[in-house]
């Protein structure tokens, strides 16, 4: 039994593209356990960057009939972007929507530290063109002002966007942060989803899924979903849906 599907709420799993034998057991683990969606990523000691075709061909093919892939669109250890960069990643999207995933995770600031709006609108387009949904991942937190750059994602027009509500690479989790978030859902009209990301835990997630009365919202969670050898567990992902559902009664 889905519990996550069952309750109407979000549980996305972030997954490392490699090695490509443990990434076919998480991503069936996760799903079975009650997940709904999985971001696909390489090199997730640096933030993530767009994994090979292969691996995204890899877990399409498992996806549930009610299973999301988001992949991540990133081929730099950093969120800013340029001319080259966004050629190189409009290449990318066709290659991830022909491989099967049903959505990406993009995201640049400039050297204001403001949403690289015109570059951001160009992929977005590109993205919704071939059907893929957009999340804009944690340059959210990278920007100076959020305030500014909620209001940039609405015009923008994303599906998701991920943060901690807490400044990029500052270490806080996001139970640290968690009037910063109320906040970002009131600023998101309820027209965007927050996706929850950052050190979301078994016992985080409870106090977390209640902002749920804000606005659309899921969790993110990659650490507390993986044993010490990197294998998804499904235990720990039903505790996170346990604290889910017990939240909502």
């Amino acid at each position: 039994m889905n519990l996550a599907n069952n309750s109407g709420k979000n549980l996305e799993i972030c997954l490392n593209s490699l090695p490509s034998d443990l990434l076919q057991q998480n991503v069936q683990t996760a799903f079975a356990s009650g997940a709904t969606r999985v971001e696909l990523c390489s090199n997730l000691r640096c933030g993530g960057l767009t994994p090979a075709t292969h691996a995204i061909t890899a877990v399409s093919q498992l996806l549930p009939c009610t299973g999301e892939c988001i992949v991540m669109l990133r081929n730099e250890a950093h969120f800013f972007i340029d001319a080259t960069i966004l050629k190189q990643l409009q290449r990318a999207l066709e290659l991830i929507a022909a491989a099967g995933a049903t959505g990406v995770a993009l995201g640049f600031i400039d050297h204001r530290k403001e949403i690289a709006k015109a570059y951001c609108q160009s992929l977005i387009a590109s993205a919704k063109s071939l059907g893929l949904s957009v999340t804009f991942h944690r340059a959210f937190d990278a920007a100076q002002h959020w305030q500014h750059a909620a209001d940039t994602l609405l015009e923008l027009g994303v599906d998701r966007v991920l943060s901690a509500g807490s400044p990029w690479l500052s270490q806080q989790s996001a139970i640290q942060n968690i009037t910063r978030l109320e906040n970002l859902l009131y600023a998101l009209k309820g027209q965007i989803e927050l996706v929850i990301g950052g050190g979301v835990d078994s016992k985080s997630a409870a106090t977390l899924w209640t902002l749920s009365e804000l606005g659309p919202l899921s969790l993110h969670a990659h650490s507390d979903a993986h044993n010490t050898n990197g294998e998804v567990c499904s235990q720990r992902v039903k505790a996170l849906i346990t604290a889910k559902q017990r939240e909502a009664q």
